[in-house]
């Protein structure tokens, strides 16, 4: 086929099929599109001259089916005058943000997991219910939380019972000062009869003298004068005179002593 040139009738009828051809197609400078929008195997990439970066804005639902939508700064939730922002606040932590910088509430189910949030109205029905155990008493081997008062308490009866140091010391001196209770100087012939309400008295002995079956010491044992000596109980409502430890004759036995003592026996 020999080539031909294009001329008017041409021109004009290339210039119809091009405007037909473009008038279903959207101006890259913006534009309203009616259809449904379908790109497969691709990316949609939206991008803005000025320093805030491109929009992407719904009047509708923005969702991916088996995919993730992800926004390099955050991600706005709009509701005429009202928004939420969702921002990362570090690994696995999303911040979100209501109008004014304020903290927005999130609505969260009854958890089940021990990393599931929860509700203020969970934790305060439980606590309500008995949700938290708290031991009654002190133990080595509970793992529950122990109440301050409890805690208290327990001290306070383990400390109540205790003596301050004034009282410990009067105590001690008047168990030092029942133990022996000096009576004076007595002669051996005025010394009374061990009874029960004469524990702990001492005298001292004004002359020399002989056990009698009175004493602890048995009958026939010679003291001299200036020994002391104590009631005690012998045994369970037996008293008797306790001759206390005394001055000790260091002068050396005479022959004729020991002749005597050898008689004696």
């Amino acid at each position: 086929m020999a080539t031909k040139y294009a001329g008017q009738n041409a021109l004009n009828k290339l210039m119809q099929l091009v405007k037909t051809a473009l008038s279903g197609k959207l101006d890259k400078t913006g534009g309203t599109m009616t259809g449904k929008l379908t790109v497969s195997g691709a990316n949609i990439d939206v991008k803005s001259n000025n320093a805030n970066g491109g929009n992407i804005s719904a009047d509708g639902n923005v969702s991916a089916a088996n995919g993730s939508l992800t926004a390099g700064v955050a991600v706005s939730v709009l509701n005429g005058n009202n928004f939420v922002n969702l921002t990362c606040a570090g690994s696995n932590a999303a911040k979100i943000a209501g109008a004014g910088g304020s903290y927005a509430r999130m609505a969260v189910g009854t958890p089940t997991g021990d990393n599931d949030a929860t509700t203020k109205a969970y934790v305060d029905s439980k606590a309500a219910a008995g949700g938290v155990t708290v031991d009654a008493a002190m133990s080595s081997t509970s793992t529950n939380p122990v109440q301050n008062k409890t805690v208290k308490g327990y001290v306070d009866n383990k400390v109540s019972g205790l003596q301050t140091a004034a009282q410990v010391q009067d105590a001690i001196k008047s168990a030092i000062s029942g133990v022996y209770t000096p009576k004076g100087s007595i002669a051996f012939a005025s010394l009374p009869v061990p009874v029960a309400g004469k524990v702990g008295w001492v005298y001292n002995i004004t002359d020399a003298f002989t056990t009698d079956s009175n004493f602890v010491e048995g009958e026939g044992c010679d003291y001299p004068a200036g020994t002391n000596v104590v009631c005690a109980e012998i045994s369970a409502g037996d008293y008797g005179w306790d001759v206390l430890a005394g001055t000790i004759d260091l002068t050396e036995l005479t022959a004729v002593e020991v002749q005597t003592l050898w008689d004696s026996i």
